[in-house]
């Protein structure tokens, strides 16, 4: 608060105080003040506080979903942002929320985290209302982001820019951003901050003059060259998943800081039929189905090896069954997914069968992985996998186990699992839907995903569905637990680079 507004609000309540003789009301009036100005009032405005996401504040990221669904070329691309279940690309344009830092480079990783700092919510705004606003250039809505972040008071901007970029701000906003910044003594400050705060002086300068030219605040706002490694850097890989809410996953990868390809993935919420022994019999979505049959014959349900019974449920066939007249496939290759709890399972795979026992010459492809299998399906062998075949199958679930539960100790932490059962609960269902997605997989030959009709495709993204809501499941589903279409709200979120000299990345949903 300034001092004459200070002074007039003391004024005031003095002459309540000898009105009233009540000493608590100067107290109370001095509070509302307080309170009044706080929402309005910019005058807390020090370098770096506008925006303050860090790679500390980065979402949970998955390395380690299927990169064989996510092949960009089984993507749809982006018409509208009210998404309903699927795998979409868009190319959107983005905005740097840091300025005197490096832009990024070919091969940067990003990892996605929430918008956050004292104007989060005005430049959240800014970037939703820029998709509204077509006409209002790109450089005038990074200008104006820039200029928040500098401390820019806005009326000192020049009339015709801000003529143009008042669509973007609420009244309130304008107000808020009536900032007069004291000058900051930079004799002690620390050798990042003092820099930053030359960054914004400078920004300042130039968004005051008349002839302001967006080249030149960009030659202050991004460096160019390479940049040296930051203080509390980390490797993120490229390509990493995060969920931002909603039933969204997202990825990014920004070309520059004004331009960034995005992925999103939202899995359907799908009907799923279970016979009386708590087995998946039917998988299905909007006209498409799965079908799985079993094979209980008697002695089926193992495979021996020598004094080790490994449990497994041998399936006979798989019925995939699409929308339209004679979209139909039975796939019957002696397919099979683990049986029993996961602790059971361990017991018996972490024994070690006798040399002889370990063979079975004649069987290929009832691994992790099936590379010999042929494209018609046309492979019928009900023999058992080699004992390295399958050992192999339980590492890889075993992996994924340790995953999630990695996961839900990142949930629980955050204070945001959603504890509504025992969490062997959650990880015995999400174990059996990746048990099935795996044995489907394995059937439906993963090496021509992309060869397939649509149709196959859509069955094979809905085994991945039910996999990934096991993952939803932690913190209370998917989204609202329903296929309507949303938005994702991407101008919540910042993709974050591993190195913190480069900068920020903001998304709007306004699609190039």
């Amino acid at each position: 608060m300034n001092s004459s507004f200070r002074m007039i609000f003391v004024v005031m309540a003095c002459c309540l105080l000898s009105l009233n003789g009540q000493a608590q009301i100067l107290k109370k009036v001095m509070k509302k003040v307080r309170k009044i100005t706080a929402k309005v009032d910019p005058h807390a405005w020090k370098p770096g506080s506008a925006i303050t996401t860090s790679i500390n504040d980065t979402l949970y990221g998955f390395n380690w979903f299927d990169e064989d669904f996510f092949d960009p070329e089984m993507a749809n691309t982006i018409t509208s942002f009210k998404l309903k279940p699927g795998y979409y690309k868009a190319t959107v344009r983005s905005y740097c929320l840091k300025a005197g830092v490096y832009g990024p480079t070919q091969g940067d990783g990003y990892q996605i985290a929430k918008l956050k700092g004292l104007k989060a919510g005005i430049i959240n705004s800014i970037l939703k209302r820029s998709v509204d606003f077509p006409d209002i250039p790109q450089s005038d809505v990074q200008t104006l982001i820039w200029g928040i972040e500098a401390g820019a008071k806005f009326s000192d901007y020049p009339l015709d820019f801000q003529s143009r970029v008042k669509p973007l701000l609420t009244a309130r906003e304008i107000l808020t951003l009536q900032v007069n910044v004291k000058e900051i003594a930079g004799k002690h400050l620390p050798e990042e901050i003092k820099s930053l705060t030359n960054t914004y002086m400078s920004l300042r300068d130039r968004m005051q003059s008349a002839q302001m030219q967006y080249s030149e605040l960009e030659a202050i706002a991004v460096k160019t060259g390479v940049a040296p490694m930051g203080s509390g850097s980390k490797i993120i890989d490229k390509g990493i998943w995060s969920y931002i809410g909603r039933g969204f996953y997202l990825r990014s990868n920004s070309r520059g800081y004004s331009e960034t390809d995005i992925k999103l993935y939202r899995p359907a919420q799908l009907d799923i039929v279970k016979d009386e022994k708590g087995r998946v019999t039917t998988i299905s979505y909007e006209g498409n189905s799965i079908q799985i049959q079993y094979n209980d014959s008697v002695g089926e349900t193992v495979f021996p090896y020598g004094q080790i019974n490994v449990p497994v449920w041998k399936i006979e066939g798989i019925t995939f069954v699409g929308q339209d007249p004679g979209q139909r496939k039975v796939i019957e290759n002696g397919a099979w997914i683990f049986r029993g709890s996961f602790g059971e399972l361990a017991e018996v795979m972490e024994k070690t069968p006798n040399p002889g026992e370990r063979e079975q010459p004649g069987f290929e492809g009832h691994g992790p992985y099936m590379p010999d299998i042929t494209p018609d399906f046309s492979i019928q062998q009900a023999q058992k996998p080699t004992w390295e075949q399958i050992k192999g199958r339980y590492q890889e679930l075993k992996k994924w186990v340790d995953q999630y539960k990695e996961y839900k100790g990142y949930l629980d932490e955050a204070g945001e699992f959603t504890d509504v059962k025992p969490t062997e609960e959650y990880l015995n269902e999400a174990d059996i839907n990746k048990r099935i997605y795996d044995g489907i997989k394995v059937a439906m030959n993963p090496t021509d995903i992309k060869g397939r009709s649509n149709w196959m495709r859509n069955h094979f993204k809905m085994i991945m569905d039910m996999w990934i809501n096991s993952i939803c499941a932690l913190r209370g589903g998917c989204g609202d637990g329903d296929n309507d279409a949303k938005s994702p709200d991407l101008p919540s979120y910042v993709a974050q680079p591993g190195n913190t000299n480069k900068q920020r990345i903001g998304l709007s949903e306004y699609k190039e």
